[in-house]
């Protein structure tokens, strides 16, 4: 070791004595004071999907792991001889870690190395799995009296009987009744983005998904009246991005930014099954009509068709990555819905089209190896809706005999869906379209987009009744 390693570690000892003399009073919990300070501060250069100097510790195995320099980064109960505490105690700001932010406050150092003094114990249930996956349910801030600039609406939600709806904010969801044009309720300590958000059947909870991005997602049950968190169904290494019930609301879905599609049984939150089927991000996901599938779409183009039951692989949809019914493909698909009445799912995303499918006559058609040659000539059940939004398709929403559509360019299209037919059309919105619902008697369509201004439309007289933003104390 060198004298220079020597000397700064001696400044630090005599600086941190007095905190590491409290530390010691009890010991030091991996789990629960060490891995959130790695997670926060160093998993953005050293974890699963990018690995500066060859080192990763998104896990416990990987943080004992050397990386390119073949020095240990924890040495048991030997603070002196750990790399990973050389590295955050380093003053040229070159070799510190984290490199290009500010070093790690005086208390988290005294963790990690009264940590490693006490003989680095792993306290967790698996050393091979993620640590955020392993790590309790985190306690959200406050969201702030009132915001600078509004948020994306990334999701909006219409209660199932009042006129009121949910709308995605800030560490929050925000409750508006569209009657008086009026914010009635906050729900706060949530996190920080959230993108979709469902009614239970009774309208008294909240399902709310979301997270932050690239690093912690989360799903969670909110009661309405008191705002609190009643159920955690689990954490997630990235943010969730969608989330489906089923008709009888006792089993709920989720995909994420990690490729990564869980489902949990509503009552007991246990997990039933989880799989990375997809290569890219999960962007949405739909019960089939009879709860018999979970379809999940996703930026690699595919939509995967898994068993309700247990999560097995039925099919692959490849309609948007084909060339069908003069419709050109290799299109990343950003959201699905399943329709009850036609008993088919809808599913869009970049394109000038939605596709139309049934997941059973999808396995058909996909056939095997060995009648390869066949199969081109039982493609084609899949139908299109020309969407004529002119740019990709962000959401869609169904209602009865009603399709909503709404994209990047600002645009929502309302379709008939017996016979594909155009019914309305909208315009006003000068952003992205991220999040649509139909009032509860599906009179009116809501619209939320990326600057956070909200539109009710009514769709018969086609044209805009309200528009708010969606942030509190305007």
């Amino acid at each position: 070791m060198t004298n220079r390693i020597i000397y700064i570690l001696t400044l630090f000892v005599g600086s941190l004595s007095m905190l590491t003399g409290v530390a010691h009073a009890q010991q030091v919990s991996f789990m629960k004071d060490v891995a959130p300070v790695l997670l926060r501060r160093c998993a953005g250069c050293h974890g699963d999907k990018k690995a500066e100097g060859g080192y990763r510790l998104h896990t416990f195995d990987y943080l004992l792991t050397p990386g390119d320099s073949d020095e240990r980064p924890v040495v048991s109960s030997q603070p002196e001889e750990s790399l990973l505490l050389h590295r955050i105690l380093e003053k040229d700001d070159s070799i510190r870690m984290p490199q290009k932010d500010d070093s790690l406050a005086v208390a988290e150092i005294s963790l990690i190395k009264t940590w490693i003094s006490e003989g680095a114990i792993f306290d967790g249930t698996e050393s091979g799995k993620r640590f955020v996956t392993q790590l309790p349910p985190r306690e959200h801030p406050v969201s702030p009296e009132s915001y600078r600039v509004s948020v994306p609406a990334q999701t909006i939600v219409s209660h199932p009987e009042k006129n009121q709806i949910a709308i995605s904010g800030y560490h929050e969801v925000l409750i508006w009744d569209l009657d008086e044009m009026k914010l009635i309720k906050r729900l706060q300590n949530l996190p920080q983005r959230i993108q979709s958000v469902i009614w239970t059947q009774t309208a008294e909870q909240l399902f709310v998904a979301g997270g932050t991005p690239g690093e912690y997602g989360e799903l969670s049950l909110v009661d309405v009246d008191s705002g609190e968190r009643t159920k955690v169904f689990g954490t997630f290494d990235d943010i969730v991005l969608c989330c489906a019930v089923n008709s009888d609301g006792n089993r709920v879905a989720v995909g994420t930014a990690a490729k990564e599609t869980r489902m949990y049984a509503v009552k007991t939150s246990e997990l039933l099954w989880q799989t990375r089927s997809h290569s890219n991000w999960v962007t949405g996901v739909a019960f089939s009509h009879d709860d018999r599938f979970v379809v999940t779409t996703s930026r690699d183009q595919t939509a995967k068709v898994h068993s309700a039951h247990d999560g097995t692989l039925f099919t692959i949809y490849n309609g948007h990555r084909l060339q069908l019914g003069g419709q050109s493909g290799r299109f990343t698909i950003n959201d699905i819905r399943s329709d009850s009445n036609t008993r088919l799912l809808y599913s869009a995303g970049e394109g000038s089209s939605i596709r139309v499918w049934d997941p059973v006559k999808a396995k058909n058609e996909n056939g095997t190896a060995a009648d390869m040659e066949g199969r081109f000539f039982k493609m084609g059940h899949t139908r299109f809706i020309a969407h004529n939004l002119g740019d990709q398709v962000l959401t869609l929403k169904i209602h009865g005999d009603k399709l909503a559509v709404a994209g990047a360019n600002g645009r929502i299209n309302i379709f008939r869906i017996s016979d594909g037919q155009e019914m309305a059309s909208f315009d006003g919105h000068r952003d992205w379209v991220f999040s649509l619902d139909f009032s509860a008697d599906g009179s009116r369509i809501i619209s939320g987009d990326f600057s956070g201004e909200i539109r009710v439309w009514d769709i018969e007289a086609q044209q805009v009744l309200k528009i708010l933003q969606a942030r509190p104390n305007q």
